[in-house]
């Protein structure tokens, strides 16, 4: 599910950079709309809030190879997921399951 809702997110946001409009929207912008819909459905079992940060540069990386007609935009987006067996686990003191970094990566070129 999660695996899904980044895939989706990185998507939104290579949308939203690639779209014909002056001015283009800025990476912070992009960053703004990935946070916002993945902390709409993001799920974590860890106890601790499932956000991302639109602050955070190493969770959501955008790669701009030109800002023209035909150039490509790369937006990436990663997560930490603790799965909810891992979680019980690492609370009875298993410490040998960590979290693992879910990515998506969504490739668009500019309009």
């Amino acid at each position: 599910y999660n695996q899904q809702v980044i895939t989706n997110a990185s998507r939104e946001g290579a949308r939203a950079g690639i779209v014909v409009g002056v001015p283009k929207p800025t990476d912070q912008q992009i960053r703004n709309i990935i946070a916002a819909y993945c902390n709409g459905h993001l799920v974590n079992f860890n106890g601790a809030s499932a956000n991302i940060s639109a602050t955070d540069d190493s969770n959501i990386k955008i790669t701009r190879f030109g800002e023209s007609f035909g150039d490509d935009l790369e937006v990436q987006v990663s997560y930490m997921y603790n799965f909810l067996v891992l979680a019980v686990a690492q609370n009875l003191g298993f410490t040998k399951f960590d979290a693992i970094e879910l990515k998506a990566t969504t490739v668009m070129k500019h309009e």
